[in-house]
C-alpha cells in the first residue's frame, strides 16, 4: 500500500520497475492499468505530462484515491476493454497483473519491450 512498510527487496523491485516507468513516461500521457492501490503512481507522476490510473477492483482504487486525493484521475475499468481510444496515451503501464487477464494477447498491442 502507498506509505506502507516494505522489505528492502520489495523496495528495490518497486524502485526499479517504477523508475523505468518514470523515465519512459517523461513528458508523455501515461496510464497505469491494474494500478491497484497506486503504489507506483506517485513515482511515475513526477515526470509525466499527464497520468491516470485504473483498476477493475473498487477497494484498491479507493485506497489510491485516499492517498493521492485528486492529484490524478483514478478510474474503474476492465483492462481488456479499455474505455479509451488507441491514441489517447503515449504509454500504457501494466505491472504484475497480466496473469489475471483471460486473454492477455488480445488486450493491447505490445510495442518494444523484452
Amino acid at each position: 500500500m502507498p506509505g506502507g512498510l516494505a522489505t528492502g527487496e520489495q523496495r528495490a523491485r518497486l524502485c526499479q520497475r517504477y523508475g523505468l516507468a518514470r523515465d519512459r513516461a517523461a513528458g508523455r500521457r501515461a496510464l497505469e492499468v491494474a494500478c491497484g492501490a497506486g503504489l507506483g503512481l506517485g513515482t511515475v507522476a513526477t515526470s509525466t505530462g499527464w497520468l491516470a490510473g485504473g483498476d477493475y477492483t473498487v477497494a484498491p482504487l479507493e485506497l489510491a484515491q485516499a492517498h493521492y486525493g485528486g492529484a490524478m484521475p483514478l478510474i474503474r475499468f476492465d483492462a481488456q476493454r479499455l474505455p479509451i481510444g488507441n491514441s489517447s496515451f503515449h504509454l500504457i503501464l501494466c505491472f504484475e497483473a497480466i496473469y489475471y487477464f483471460p486473454d492477455p494477447r488480445g488486450s493491447w498491442p505490445i510495442v518494444g519491450g523484452c
